[in-house]
């Protein structure tokens, strides 16, 4: 090979290396450099009104509070929706190894376009904690409950305080992977027995000092004219609940905007 030769090949070299090295730094400025996860029931995924008989559900066409929650937040912050149509807090603490867990694991697929079909993390003795692993958050929110007191409605306010601890459990479990996990109060609903709720977020605002007041918020925005149905917001129950969520994570400094790339 003659030496002007093995020069337009250096050149072309410097200048294939030079043009990856721009993408490359392109692509990484563009990456979401902060994750929130938003684990929970339907509401988390962004029902709106629920089935009946062969009638699908609604859901939220903007996604729910987690996709307005990231249109609030920008294009540096990716919030991923983790949420599980009629899940409890048993089913999200269940172990995916073992056959309950590995019904539920075998669930999430058809729930997140953007999950895969991932193994269980080795280690992950919950569905909460190998969904924690595999999406990585910086913050994690919880708003689970109202299922567990549906489900226990003849003896709802019996096992509110039980419902509570296996969220802090939940917490314990999530906080094992991200640095900062937010349990939310439970939404009032014209469903569920208001006694049992208010017990319920009576012990989530005792055992988690910092926990998120989506009830509180929601019911002083006239929470009847909030549902979809008895239990599910409607776009403007969503459309709030993103509004307190985006305050109350910025009020902590856990939005993402002072965040360093990943």
């Amino acid at each position: 090979m003659s030496a002007a030769r093995r020069r337009r090949g250096v050149a072309r070299a410097l200048v294939l290396a030079a043009t990856l090295a721009t993408a490359c730094g392109h692509d990484e400025a563009r990456a979401p450099r902060w994750v929130i996860a938003c684990l929970g029931d339907s509401i988390t995924y962004g029902t709106t009104r629920s089935s009946r008989g062969t009638i699908p559900g609604e859901r939220d066409p903007l996604g729910g509070y987690p996709g307005r929650l990231a249109r609030r937040l920008g294009p540096g912050v990716q919030v991923v929706n983790r949420g599980i149509g009629g899940a409890t807090t048993e089913d999200w603490l269940r172990n995916p190894g073992g056959a309950d867990g590995a019904a539920v694991w075998s669930l999430l697929p058809g729930l997140w376009p953007d999950f895969g079909r991932p193994e269980v993390p080795a280690g992950a003795t919950s569905v909460a904690r190998a969904v924690a692993v595999l999406a990585r958050p910086d913050v994690a929110i919880i708003l689970l409950g109202v299922n567990d007191l549906f489900v226990s409605r003849s003896q709802a306010h019996a096992v509110a305080d039980g419902v509570a601890e296996r969220l802090a459990a939940l917490r314990r479990d999530v906080l094992a992977v991200a640095p900062h996990v937010l349990v939310a109060t439970v939404l009032p609903s014209r469903r569920d027995a208001p006694a049992a709720v208010d017990r319920l977020n009576t012990a989530i605002r005792t055992g988690e000092p910092d926990y998120l007041p989506l009830a509180e918020r929601f019911a002083a925005g006239g929470w009847e004219h909030l549902l979809g149905d008895d239990v599910h917001p409607n776009a403007d129950g969503y459309e709030l609940l993103a509004s307190v969520v985006a305050e109350e994570l910025h009020r902590r400094g856990l939005d993402g905007r002072d965040a360093t790339t990943r």
